[in-house]
């Protein structure tokens, strides 16, 4: 006899037993960041992979280079089996060579790192949220990509607004859009 926890209708013929049906593409937390879904993914860095800085470190750049330089990631979120399509922050372009030294000590997979233009930086900061999830968005659109996995619900109902055909996953809250 064989029995699973979740299986899909197409599966369900072959399988003795199961708890539930799940259609594709399904997300489950435990294996999401090291499944195959991964090479059609998106992935914020800060609240998916790491915890946000916070406010007051944000507010002055030495601790925020301090912050993001070494500040633990959620180990069992960093992609290792496969390659992840792309890593899509609101960090500045500036803080490009930092980030990408915390990325490889904690041996991230992925294939792209794309990082908010630093000079746009102030209208960053006047509407975070909705500057940094349309900017998210936009890459979204030209990447085709089939998952964005985002930290904040604020800039991902931005992203699932102008991108209304991506899944869009807050790991954080549970939520699938």
């Amino acid at each position: 006899l064989f029995a699973t926890v979740y299986s899909t209708t197409l599966a369900s013929n072959i399988i003795d037993y199961y708890g539930e049906i799940l259609e594709p593409p399904h997300v489950l937390d435990w294996n999401f960041f090291n499944s195959g879904h991964a090479r059609n993914s998106l992935f914020d860095i800060d609240g998916v992979f790491c915890e946000n800085p916070p406010w007051e470190v944000c507010q002055d750049e030495q601790s925020y280079i301090n912050y993001i330089s070494n500040v633990e990631p959620y180990y069992k979120r960093i992609p290792k089996l496969f390659y992840a399509k792309a890593l899509v922050t609101g960090r500045l372009e500036k803080y490009r060579s930092i980030t990408e030294e915390w990325l490889k000590k904690h041996k991230f997979n992925y294939q792209k790192l794309i990082m908010f233009p630093t000079e746009r930086e102030q209208e960053r900061n006047n509407n975070h949220y909705f500057v940094v999830g349309k900017y998210k968005a936009d890459v979204a659109n030209q990447d085709k990509a089939t998952f964005f996995v985002e930290s904040e619900m604020s800039e991902a109902k931005v992203i699932k607004e102008y991108c209304p055909k991506l899944h869009v996953v807050c790991p954080n809250d549970y939520v699938y859009l």
